[in-house]
């Protein structure tokens, strides 16, 4: 309560009510308490009502008991607030004792107060200098507040430096001063927040700082920026460490031997860095390639392979992040500046929010391994014409072999014969008949060494085999009636066209029918049939021919080349068959008894 000069003339008890009636205009409560001198009672003369609503007491109440305006004070605030009473109390020359005063609620300002002392206890206690900076309608700037750290990190004269705001620019180090300076005034002259780095120069110790703050106006249109000074010298330190450690990784990585860029693994993918074996090895550089689209269009200038290469690429690197683990080796086709193409490995890797690639040209080593690989292939046909041709070779001597085998009996025959009929007499009419049987064996035998020798590779034309099989069956008309035999055909009569030697091949079916016809005479079977059957099938023709004769005896086709049950046989019959089909590249099958059928199989390509 407001204490009152002693010797300050106030109304009399009487006079009162009337003069405080105007305090009820005001924001505050206001009362008179008296004491009478006779009863020593106390009393209120005046009590306002807005008095009445900040104690939340009636009048009622008061007039009960004038104490229990008091009821509300804080226990640890009664003794203290009776102890002023006392000595703000006056005396009137009648005997009263009188308090009058005013209360007035400061709650928000004592909050507001210790938020204040909370606010500055903070700012003190965190590890940056704070500073408030006004800039008035007229004058220089000028700080207004400055925090303990602030003192401590600047090491200035608070005094000098309300009096005089350039006393700061004192420490600023020389080389930048002037940026400082300039940073300032700009500063102030814009509404906006306000940041600058620099250095410090005190004591000879060179210390980095940055300072921020944001404005605002007050209500009298002045400017107060509410600011920090941070002390960032171990950042700046260890950002020039990772400076140098950097150069001195780009330096080692500049000279490698291997081509070598990277790029920020940020929007955009630009390229920052690519080496010298780089450009010394595919023509291109950082002006040429600033971004990683301009690398994809001057490495792969196709559009199609180009979308092919980084759909490849871009899957591959996205799941190497997500996997925490280097890319896989991927190649492709690099186009140089010089217009060139190269074979190109690349390994990459995601670190530091950087793409790092290695891109090692690799087309000597494929265009060696081509080179190796063909010289394999080579050698393989070198090694299978050699193999084929002392098989042709073998072959051919065992052609020979059995050829003068089968001349040398009836030559030797012959001779005898000749002999014979040398002597005379019947004998001698005997023997010119056996002569001249055994000259015709001698015929047959070189007519089919002929057909043998031509089994070699010739120009080959389309042939219809149905027509083969038609021309034959006319040639072999005679013993086919002689036997009694029946012939069966099935099959079409067009598109049976292979590629091949027409005389080999009608060779090949008149061995083949002549076997059955001599099969079906030779045995007891009271069928007497042979079946042909024409297959055609995609890529070849099939021909099958059976007979109702003893059948195949069994063993493989190779055993029986060469070999005759027959007593005037020569075993060429069915070497002739086989050796068509290789140089037809056909293939020659027969069923094991008791299906009682041979088979020959042509796997040649149909004519065109």
């Amino acid at each position: 309560m407001p204490r009152r000069n002693k010797s300050q003339q106030v109304a009399t008890p009487s006079e009162i009510p009337p003069a405080l009636q105007l305090t009820e205009n005001f924001p505050v409560g206001a009362y008179v308490f008296y004491r009478d001198p006779q009863d020593n009672g106390p009393r209120f003369s005046f009590f306002s009502n807005r008095l009445l609503e900040m104690l939340d007491i009636t009048r009622e109440e008061l007039d009960a008991d004038p104490m229990v305006a008091y009821r509300n004070l804080h226990p640890e605030d009664i003794g203290p607030f009776f102890e002023a009473a006392e000595e703000a109390a006056r005396q009137l020359p009648d005997g009263f004792t009188v308090w009058d005063g005013a209360v007035i609620d400061v709650t928000e300002r004592r909050q507001a107060e210790d938020e204040a002392k909370t606010a500055l206890h903070l700012t003190e206690s965190i590890p940056v200098g704070t500073y408030v900076l006004l800039s008035p309608h007229q004058g220089p700037q000028r700080y207004t507040f400055l925090s303990k750290r602030w003192l401590e990190m600047t090491g200035l004269d608070p005094v000098k430096l309300k009096e005089d705001i350039s006393h700061y620019f004192s420490i600023v180090h020389p080389e930048d001063r002037e940026e400082a300076i300039a940073h300032n005034i700009a500063g102030a002259a814009a509404l906006k927040p306000y940041k600058w780095e620099g250095r410090w120069l005190k004591d000879g110790k060179v210390t980095w700082v940055s300072i921020e703050s944001v404005p605002r106006k007050t209500a009298t249109g002045e400017v107060v920026r509410e600011g920090v000074f941070i002390d960032i010298t171990a950042r700046k330190e260890a950002e020039a460490q990772l400076l140098a450690a950097k150069e001195e990784f780009y330096r080692i990585i500049n000279h490698l031997p291997i081509p070598v860029a990277s790029t920020l693994h940020t929007p955009g993918l630009p390229v920052n860095f690519i080496n010298k074996a780089f450009t010394e090895t595919y023509g291109w550089t950082l002006e040429d390639c600033p971004t990683m689209a301009d690398w994809a269009r001057c490495a792969y200038p196709d559009e199609k392979y180009r979308k092919a290469v980084f759909d490849e690429f871009d899957a591959e690197v996205a799941e190497s992040v997500r996997e925490n683990r280097p890319a896989r080796p991927m190649e492709f086709l690099v186009t140089s500046k010089h217009g060139g193409q190269r074979n190109v490995r690349i390994d990459c890797l995601v670190a530091e929010n950087m793409l790092f690639g290695t891109f090692l040209d690799i087309t000597e080593q494929r265009q060696a391994e081509a080179a190796l690989a063909a010289a394999r292939s080579l050698e393989k046909v070198v090694e299978e014409e050699q193999r084929l041709k002392l098989s042709r070779k073998l072959k051919t001597s065992l052609k020979a072999s059995a050829i003068a085998h089968e001349i040398n009996q009836p030559l030797s025959r012959i001779l005898l014969q000749s002999r014979l009929a040398a002597s005379g007499g019947k004998t001698g009419k005997s023997a010119l008949r056996s002569l001249i049987a055994e000259s015709e064996t001698v015929v047959a035998t070189i007519e089919k060494m002929k057909v043998l020798l031509r089994n070699v590779e010739t120009s080959h034309e389309r042939v219809n085999l149905y027509l083969v099989v038609s021309n034959s069956l006319r040639q072999l008309k005679q013993p086919l009636a002689l036997n009694r035999i029946d012939i069966e055909r099935q099959g079409p009569q067009r598109g049976c066209s292979v590629h091949g030697d027409a005389v080999q091949l009608q060779l090949a079916v008149m061995n083949l029918l002549r076997n059955a016809i001599e099969a079906i005479a030779d045995g007891s079977s009271r069928s007497r049939k042979i079946s042909i059957e024409l297959q055609k099938c995609p890529d070849s023709v099939t021909l099958i021919i059976g007979d109702s004769g003893a059948g195949w005896p069994g063993g493989s086709i190779e055993e029986a080349l060469l070999k005759t049950s027959k007593s005037n046989g020569s075993g060429l019959g069915l070497y002739i068959v086989h050796t068509t089909m290789e140089n037809h590249h056909g293939k020659l099958e027969v069923a094991p008894f008791p299906p009682r059928r041979r088979r020959v199989s042509h796997g040649f390509s149909l004519a065109a």
